[in-house]
């Protein structure tokens, strides 16, 4: 990420797996998952070998990372990174697409995060539509299209 001026450029398309408190806001939940002070919770192996063939599955080819404590699945066409890291798994794409070639991958990218939605019991939150994925229709890729092809445009610029 870099800054200029007031403008923050973001260089990834992200994706976070939340567990929320009953009654609890997308927000307070995000925030207490970023001022998290507890220990490092390890991976779930068995979730661990759940989540990797089902994303290579949906991906094809992959390369898969074991490193405790970081955990990592990379798609090298596309980019998309699954991360087990400190205890919390993420989802991300770098903004290297834009137009029919983003709703795609936005395509790829909401698959693969179903998955880790399904085998870790986590909720998956778009920081960028500030949405629950639960709450994006599936089909609808318009407005996280929008989103890289911004960004293809802030690119262009440079």
């Amino acid at each position: 990420m870099s800054e200029e001026g007031d403008t923050v450029l973001v260089m990834s398309y992200d994706l976070h797996f939340l567990r929320r408190k009953p009654g609890e806001s997308w927000e307070d939940a995000l925030e207490a998952r970023e001022e998290s002070d507890e220990e490092c919770t390890p991976v779930d192996v068995d979730v661990w070998d759940r989540v990797v063939p089902r994303v290579r599955g949906v991906l094809g080819v992959i390369s898969v990372l074991e490193n405790p404590p970081v955990w990592e699945i990379y798609h090298e066409s596309t980019g998309i990174q699954v991360s087990f890291c400190e205890g919390q798994w993420d989802l991300s794409v770098p903004y290297w697409t834009h137009g029919e070639d983003a709703a795609g991958l936005v395509d790829k990218l909401r698959a693969v995060a179903k998955v880790i939605e399904q085998e870790t019991g986590l909720d998956c939150y778009d920081p960028q539509l500030e949405q629950p994925l639960s709450e994006i229709l599936h089909a609808d890729t318009t407005a996280s299209v929008a989103m890289f092809n911004q960004a293809a445009e802030m690119f262009n610029r440079r």
